[in-house]
């Protein structure tokens, strides 16, 4: 039987096991919408349901958020490349679509997605943004050097990209890929596309936050090498 998109994703449903043949077919499929020009075709609503999708998405979109669903998968967190590839070259409605589970990398990630946030996720992000200035003092006024996780590669350059499209003249810096960082720069992004006049002094009060704490204790971040 030759593979279509549609039985392809049907025996995924069926099983939930899917070959690297048809993934890589999956990926070819993806490529050619990222290339491709005119009006998507709409996936069938009992293959979008299955896939936690609305009713009505497309399917490149459909397309894009299984390839993004399968490799979370295998590295263990949210990735959603696909879908920002899909989204350089397509304009399609915008969907909220919120994960279920409030942690760093999911509120970043659906921010970035949605282009929109909740108060209570603000509200979180804010949270965690006092907790990290919290702990990054405790750890240095005990004289101990700071060290910290980096986030992945898709939220830095997701932000980055947000923000480019709010106008916002700051970019993240990506060989300093650190949460810190990036809740910081999110909650500054925030407060810019909320506003109708800014301070200059409130452009990156949350970034000058983090800063001035590392050289507070003549500390800084270790730059992280790209490859």
């Amino acid at each position: 039987m030759d593979w279509t998109i549609e039985n392809v994703l049907e025996g995924w449903i069926a099983d939930r096991k899917i070959s690297r043949r048809k993934l890589a077919f999956l990926k070819q499929m993806h490529n050619l919408n990222i290339n491709s020009g005119g009006e998507p075709l709409i996936c069938p609503n009992h293959i979008s349901s299955e896939l936690d999708l609305p009713n009505g998405s497309s399917w490149p979109l459909v397309i894009a958020d299984f390839l993004d669903y399968q490799e979370s998968w295998q590295v263990g967190h949210t990735v959603i490349k696909h879908k920002m590839e899909l989204g350089e070259h397509h304009t399609f409605e915008k969907l909220p679509v919120e994960s279920k589970i409030i942690n760093e990398l999911n509120v970043l990630s659906d921010l970035i997605s949605n282009e929109e946030i909740s108060e209570s996720r603000k509200d979180f992000l804010l949270g965690k943004h006092d907790e990290r200035l919290g702990n990054m003092e405790y750890v240095m006024v005990h004289g101990a050097k700071y060290k910290t996780d980096t986030c992945p590669d898709e939220i830095i350059r997701g932000l980055n990209k947000f923000a480019k499209t709010a106008e916002y003249p700051r970019q993240l810096d990506i060989c300093y890929p650190y949460w810190e960082y990036a809740i910081a720069f999110a909650l500054d992004l925030i407060n810019w596309i909320e506003k109708d006049e800014i301070l200059e002094s409130e452009l990156s009060e949350k970034i000058d936050q983090i800063n001035y704490q590392m050289n507070y204790f003549s500390q800084e971040f270790e730059i992280v090498e790209l490859f």
